[in-house]
């Protein structure tokens, strides 16, 4: 019995950490790699001690979004979708990770990375290519978390696409075995002290699903997998969202691989989402 206790202590330390702890990733590929021959390097300043990189390209119809990748992922994280953007005149940020602020910054998957969107948008809302603060957010994953938490507190995002992300942290994270099982509140309890103790935020303050309401008026487009609608309870975040409120559920697809699988349909979605609210609001 104590053999398994300790199993599950570490294993629940481990999971954790891998999702909180990780090296800031290098990217592999700029946009050059996608086609779009003109962006500007740049910094984001969060604190004195921390910094961000970030690519831009300037907009050429007033308009701009902040992509954010999924977990794991550097700012190259989400070049494909930036392709589509851009060639429809949209500007676009490519943003760091949180993780790449400093040494030992643990991400909080949806809490403190709040603070990295905000200095993002301020960068954009001061750019001349962008016109009555035009801003968008979108996200992949957990990008998709961060983009619904943004959005929930920063007035100045104007429209947001969140795509395959969750409902909730904590029921999230905790392993979908453990779930409902005698075990599960164990392991629940673990995950939740090892959360803390690597990021020193409380894991109910992450939980979509509670926040997606503060968005509205300002539209929200969700775009989920039909693999993985049930997993992150993607209805529940629909329904809890105020209007003007949109769904996609991609056919033949889990989590990712939405562009993809249907090209044409998915650049329609999200341009005609931005169009709409962001040039047309």
């Amino acid at each position: 019995m104590l053999t398994f206790v300790l199993l599950t202590v570490e294993g629940s330390r481990r999971l954790v950490a891998n999702l909180t702890v990780w090296d800031c990733p290098i990217p592999t590929q700029t946009p050059a790699d996608v086609g779009i021959a003109t962006y500007e390097t740049t910094q984001i300043q969060l604190q004195p001690d921390q910094v961000l990189t970030a690519w831009y390209i300037p907009s050429q119809n007033g308009a701009s979004v902040l992509l954010l990748q999924g977990h794991w992922a550097g700012r190259d994280g989400m070049l494909a979708e930036a392709q589509v953007l851009t060639r429809h005149g949209y500007g676009v940020m490519l943003l760091d990770p949180h993780p790449c602020a400093g040494p030992d910054v643990a991400h909080t998957m949806g809490y403190a990375e709040v603070s990295d969107v905000a200095a993002a948008v301020k960068f954009m809302r001061q750019r001349p290519d962008v016109i009555d603060s035009k801003i968008g957010v979108f996200g992949f994953s957990i990008g998709g978390v961060i983009a619904i938490e943004s959005a929930a507190r920063i007035p100045d995002i104007q429209a947001v696409i969140a795509e395959g992300n969750f409902d909730n942290l904590i029921t999230n994270i905790t392993p979908r075995v453990a779930r409902g099982s005698v075990i599960g509140g164990l392991v629940q309890a673990l995950v939740r002290f090892f959360y803390r103790r690597y990021t020193g935020v409380e894991p109910d303050q992450v939980k979509p699903i509670d926040s997606v309401a503060e968005i509205s008026p300002r539209p929200i487009l969700f775009i989920a997998g039909e693999g993985e609608i049930e997993a992150n309870r993607t209805l529940a975040q629909y329904e809890a969202a105020g209007q003007p409120k949109e769904m996609w559920v991609v056919p033949e697809v889990a989590h990712g691989g939405y562009l993809q699988r249907w090209p044409e349909e998915y650049e329609d979605h999200v341009l005609n989402f931005f169009d709409r609210y962001l040039l047309n609001p």
